[in-house]
């Protein structure tokens, strides 16, 4: 006989049912004290006790509705909250994969009719890493039928732990991939505000494509940027587009040259200490 905790730790969690296989809507996460382990479905923030467990996440693939289960994903997650290490920035340069985030945030616009999050996806070749970030579900098709796009900061949020060492402006180039006008945007910012110069970052041309873009939208001044101080900091990335599929991205301080052609996979990945 099994015995289960109930945990309420997420605001709209998905738990998985360990009996039926399936995932079960709108439950608090389980978990299954026999076992050890943990099922949750959108990772927001880990119980008080997560390292005395073992936890296993699940996406939800939109096509299927079928869970899609990403181990690979929260055994990151889990590492970064447990020793509280920062991706850090050396030499002017900073740079990490889109799915090692430290937490996400599901959306709170409006105007979408569905809640949106960030999903781990490997669908679309030629990404770098072990995979990359969509924005789900997809509301705004290329007919452009649909509720307008997020222009604040009320859209999906991935959050990622960062140190600055060397502080001052720093270039924001993001490495994407966007099938027309309509999922080829993103806004970033840090400590939960949207940078003065890093909203409607956009372009992502040519479309399906993976492609490295720094431009922000015509009436936006770019690149895109932020101002920096020494220390440590949460960066962020919010939706503008959905469906928009982000990879990797790469933080250059102004002055120092950085060659990212289309195509290319950019710097490795630095320290996480």
């Amino acid at each position: 006989m099994r015995v289960f905790l109930v945990l309420a730790l997420l605001q709209s969690a998905c738990a998985f049912d360990l009996k039926n296989k399936t995932a079960v809507p709108d439950k608090e996460v389980v978990v299954d004290a026999s076992l050890n382990m943990t099922y949750v479905y959108g990772v927001d923030e880990l119980p008080e006790d997560y390292e005395d467990h073992q936890i296993i996440s699940f996406d939800i693939d939109y096509e299927t509705g079928k869970p899609l289960p990403v181990p690979e994903l929260q055994q990151m997650t889990s590492a970064q909250k447990k020793s509280n290490k920062r991706f850090t920035e050396k030499n002017g340069v900073l740079c990490f994969e889109a799915e090692n985030w430290h937490a996400k945030k599901k959306s709170t616009y409006k105007l979408y009719k569905k809640v949106h999050r960030w999903a781990y996806k490997k669908d679309k070749k030629g990404f770098t890493g072990k995979g990359f970030m969509a924005v789900l579900p997809d509301e705004r098709p290329e007919s452009a039928k649909g509720p307008r796009s997020p222009r604040d900061n009320s859209g999906a949020r991935l959050d990622y732990r960062i140190k600055i060492t060397s502080p001052g402006t720093y270039i924001v180039h993001v490495r994407g991939y966007a099938i027309g006008g309509e999922s080829n945007g993103v806004h970033v910012g840090f400590n939960g505000k949207m940078a003065p110069q890093g909203s409607n970052m956009s372009g992502f041309r040519p479309y399906k494509h993976w492609i490295w873009e720094e431009e922000r939208k015509d009436e936006f001044s770019s690149p895109a940027r932020m101002a920096l101080k020494k220390g440590n900091h949460i960066l962020n990335i919010w939706n503008r587009d959905d469906m928009f599929r982000f990879d990797k991205i790469v933080l250059v301080k102004k002055g120092k040259k950085m060659n990212l052609p289309d195509g290319s996979k950019g710097p490795n990945q630095s320290a996480f200490k």
